[in-house]
């Protein structure tokens, strides 16, 4: 079974996020991760080739700086690791999308396992578009994952239970956070990671049709009230809760 993981490299939510001079991009001082959703993917690629066999190609959109999740999926155990890259700049997920499907198509893949959503725009849109460009099936927010033989069986969570879906290879298939639990790299198995190649693969794509005019980080600041606790400012406070709070 061919397999591609689709990788994203995100903002690190445990770091500040700092915001560029244009107010239009983040700050390349600010740490990047592997999407925690694509971690999951990433698992479940390496426990469906442990079922049926197979080769795993992590991918990831981005250029030379994006190598560090690529060197993380290879000490995990890939085969092969590939950076899509494009002469102009993707900022939105069709454009990200189309250059993902433009490797697909030199592929003979089985399956495409991407997470449900990036921790930075969540648009959960990828899986779509490539459905579309790429004309095969996608089964989204999946939480468990059978394949028997060319005929693929997803579960997904909805608010009163879960829905079975049935789909056959190829296919594009985003897992929801804990469909299982991501596994560790060993440490032999990182330091022989910084060695193996990474391709380049060229996509040219158009400029996209969206432009982003400012980004900005919500400023949250805490208004507190600090009272005693005679019985009348108890009741002072229950009232603020009623009104100002509208807790109670």
């Amino acid at each position: 079974m061919n397999i591609l993981v689709c990788l994203s490299r995100v903002p690190d939510t445990n770091s500040k996020l700092v915001i560029s001079d244009d107010n239009k991009s983040i700050n390349k001082s600010t740490k990047y991760v592997m999407n925690p959703y694509d971690e999951y993917a990433l698992e479940e690629a390496l426990q469906i080739r442990t079922k049926y066999g197979g080769i795993i190609t992590a991918i990831t959109v981005g250029n030379e700086v994006s190598e560090d999740i690529l060197r993380s999926a290879y000490a995990l155990g890939v085969e092969k690791a590939v950076i899509i890259k494009s002469e102009n700049n993707l900022n939105s997920s069709f454009q990200v999308a189309s250059a993902i499907a433009l490797f697909a198509e030199t592929q003979s893949f089985d399956l495409i396992l991407c997470g449900n959503q990036s921790i930075d725009y969540s648009s959960e849109s990828i899986p779509i578009f490539l459905s579309e460009i790429l004309n095969v099936p996608a089964l989204t927010s999946a939480m468990k994952i059978e394949i028997n033989d060319s005929l693929v069986t997803v579960d997904k969570e909805i608010n009163d239970g879960t829905i079975k879906m049935e789909t056959s290879l190829p296919c594009i298939i985003s897992v929801q956070k804990g469909i299982n639990q991501p596994r560790y790299p060993k440490l032999p198995d990182i330091m022989k990671s910084k060695k193996k190649p990474i391709s380049d693969f060229q996509a040219h794509i158009k400029n996209s049709k969206i432009n982003a005019f400012e980004l900005k980080i919500n400023k949250k600041e805490r208004i507190g009230k600090i009272v005693g606790d005679s019985k009348e400012e108890i009741i002072e406070i229950i009232e603020l809760l009623k009104t100002e709070a509208k807790v109670l």
